[in-house]
């Protein structure tokens, strides 16, 4: 039970722990509360947070995703505060204590924001209990300025919340975000061929586990000595800094592979590549292959292992350790393009779109003007040069219409 949240998931279970979580840590931020203002602010952190987790903080940014909470939030809470107080002792209360309000209110702010990006470099259940002791320093500091005690109620309310975290972090996997991979499946058939039914549905190899036939490198007629079949995959034995490209052009398909890097390695696989630039990334977007937990780039979700390499984040807790193999699947049809890594969606952007004309402008690759353009073009693999040692197998497109 991972990936981002679907319309086909909701009825299922997954969704109904979701909402049973976020309903009972709501429960508890309202139980904490003995005033309208502590209500807002105990309410504002619930698994809220987690309910939109798959729609939202994989495709905004901190200041985005903190206005999207604070909107459903106060949306699920204000029944609660109007059924407990009344909506004329809400308006006197805001009126008597605005600037109390105000400061509360940056505290929660910045709450967000910080552990938004706790939530993206961290498994769920830690992130919950980061989240959770900023409710209880934002406790403190407002209750304060607010005069509220800090009493059972306090601590009954965050029993409410870890609760609900925990179901969201035990049962209903986290939404595909901070949960932990399990071990490289076995391969089920033989490595490097194609079912009967793959055939039919018109899936061709692009790599026969034997040879190189098929590739070449970028800007030469033929294939780099650093990169050799071993073991069935084609593997760099000697890094050079040559990345390897297909013969053939594609431009809309479905791109299906395994690989696995050494402790520390980095790698890439960039799709529609043309040879005008001096490198197959000045033109194709990369899927980045790395090993997270040994590279620098894993200290970022825009550099990290299965990212559009920096301009779309992967979530965290996907990609296996260094010396496993992960599946990885793009898939590119006119402008819309997915990255899949271990069965898990990890996000789908537009081509040539107004966000992904920003983020360009906002990245390294707006000094090459041939970035991302192409309407077709090579599958390519990259050499980063030292002991980084990618293999990849199973490689195989299909092209779509």
């Amino acid at each position: 039970m991972t990936g981002p949240i679907t319309r086909r998931d909701f009825g299922s279970p997954r969704v109904l722990a979701l909402i049973v979580a976020g309903l009972v840590a709501i429960g508890g931020g309202a139980l904490q509360a003995r005033v309208v203002t502590a209500a807002l602010a105990v309410g504002l952190r619930t698994s809220v947070y987690s309910l939109i987790d798959g729609a939202a903080v994989r495709r905004a940014d901190a200041a985005a995703y903190t206005v999207v909470v604070l909107g459903l939030t106060a949306l699920f809470l204000a029944p609660i505060v109007l059924v407990r107080h009344g909506a004329r002792a809400v308006l006197d209360e805001w009126r008597g204590q605005a600037a109390c309000i105000a400061a509360a209110g940056a505290l929660m702010l910045l709450a967000y924001i910080l552990v938004l990006r706790a939530y993206t470099v961290t498994p769920l259940a830690y992130a919950g209990a980061v989240r959770e002791v900023s409710v209880v320093i934002g406790a403190l500091a407002g209750w304060r300025l607010l005069g509220e005690p800090f009493g059972p109620r306090r601590v009954a309310g965050s029993l409410s919340v870890f609760a609900g975290i925990l179901v969201l972090a035990l049962f209903a996997g986290g939404c595909g975000r901070g949960a932990s991979p399990g071990p490289a499946p076995s391969p089920s058939g033989p490595l490097n061929t194609l079912t009967e039914a793959e055939r039919a549905a018109g899936w061709r190899l692009l790599f026969d586990g034997r040879t190189t036939q098929g590739w070449r490198g970028f800007r030469m007629d033929t294939m780099p000595s650093g990169w050799q079949v071993v073991d069935g995959a084609l593997t760099i034995v000697a890094g050079g800094g040559q990345d390897i490209i297909t013969r053939d052009t594609f431009a809309n398909f479905e791109l299906s592979l395994e690989w696995k890097i050494a402790p520390g390695g980095n790698s890439g696989i960039m799709y529609r590549v043309t040879e005008q630039g001096a490198a197959t990334y000045t033109s194709g977007a990369e899927m980045q292959v790395l090993d997270d937990s040994g590279h620098a780039d894993g200290r970022s979700r825009l550099t990290a292992a299965g990212a559009d390499y920096g301009l779309y984040p992967a979530p965290a807790g996907v990609v296996r350790r260094a010396g496993e193999w992960n599946q990885a699947r793009v898939v590119v049809n006119g402008a819309h393009v997915e990255h899949w890594l271990n069965g898990v969606k990890l996000f789908e952007y537009e081509l040539w779109s107004l966000d992904w004309q920003q983020r360009v402008q906002a990245s390294k690759f707006r000094q090459w003007p041939e970035y991302g353009v192409a309407h077709g073009g090579h599958i390519a693999l990259q050499d980063h040069g030292g002991d980084d040692r990618p293999a990849y197998r199973n490689i195989k497109i299909r092209v779509l219409p």
